[in-house]
């Protein structure tokens, strides 16, 4: 009698993306216009008094935007942004392992509003435009 294996288990690849961004955006950028970029492609919630965008990615993940202001003593931030002429940055969050799926709504919100997501990182990498 042939010995059969057991089946491998096809695991999701661990993305090595962070879970947390800083989307540095120009002046005209508000929770309001990242909104209306992306309704035809999302199914998106508005708390636009807090700052605060949601937006549905799939099987229950979410990319979560939040407007935010750079603490006076946060230097390195703050000429970042100004060497990129950008004026509001906010907080994104999304879990590592959505990345690729959130990576499309993130280019979409670049390409349309202009600005840059950086990983909320040391070194500001990676960098998507």
């Amino acid at each position: 009698m042939k010995r059969q294996s057991k089946p491998e288990k096809i695991k999701k690849e661990k993305s090595t993306a962070p879970g947390e961004w800083l989307y540095f955006a120009p002046a005209n950028v508000t929770v309001r216009s990242i909104y209306e970029v992306l309704t035809d492609d999302y199914e998106v919630e508005i708390w636009e008094d807090a700052g605060v965008l949601e937006i549905g990615l799939n099987d229950g993940a979410t990319l979560d935007i939040e407007w935010t202001k750079i603490p006076a003593k946060d230097e390195i931030t703050a000429a970042f942004a100004k060497q990129h002429g950008c004026e509001n940055v906010f907080l994104v969050t999304l879990k590592s392992e959505e990345f690729e799926t959130a990576k499309k709504a993130m280019n979409k919100i670049a390409a349309s509003l202009g600005g840059l997501f950086c990983g909320d990182t040391e070194d500001f990498t990676p960098v998507l435009q």
